[in-house]
């Protein structure tokens, strides 16, 4: 590992956060309409593609450090995040493929709750700042999980106009 490499990461990571930050100003701003704009596709995109690039750089950080455990969580966790990322996709172009969309992003929330305990409680957490990521990651998707069972029977927003 050399420090062109941390810095990389370093910045990948930072990246990820503000985007994702943006995208919660943006959801705050436009509310669930945020996700009907023709131009939110291409930011889906964009921010799958930064994920991506992210969760590489820290498999190999993983892998080079040894840390076992978290690699295969981690490796888990972004093969059903792709996954997921596909099937979000494929379902926004043709709506009959959508019938399972509380599964895919409950898997990709559970995957990723797995992967932060695996941090918090594996030979990572020997590196604070990976203990401290598993523990707010953990509790992240914990919530996210939990709201998404909670809101299991609630209708999706907008509803869908009368003549459908």
């Amino acid at each position: 590992m050399t420090k062109p490499f941390y810095q990389t990461l370093c910045a990948s990571l930072g990246l990820s956060l503000a985007a994702g930050l943006f995208q919660s100003w943006l959801h705050f701003q436009r509310g669930v309409d945020l996700y009907g704009l023709a131009s939110f596709q291409s930011w889906f995109v964009i921010g799958n593609f930064i994920a991506l690039i992210t969760a590489s750089l820290l498999l190999t950080y993983y892998d080079h450090k040894h840390f076992k455990a978290a690699f295969w969580a981690g490796l888990v966790a972004t093969l059903i995040s792709l996954a997921t990322f596909f099937y979000l996709l494929l379902a926004s172009l043709y709506p009959l493929l959508g019938q399972y969309l509380r599964v895919a992003t409950g898997m990709g929330t559970f995957a990723f709750l797995v992967y932060g305990v695996t941090l918090a409680t594996s030979g990572a957490r020997s590196r604070p700042w990976l203990r401290w990521a598993g523990y707010v990651v953990a509790i992240l998707y914990g919530i996210q999980l939990a709201a998404l069972v909670w809101f299991n029977d609630i209708p999706p927003y907008p509803p869908p106009p009368p003549w459908i």
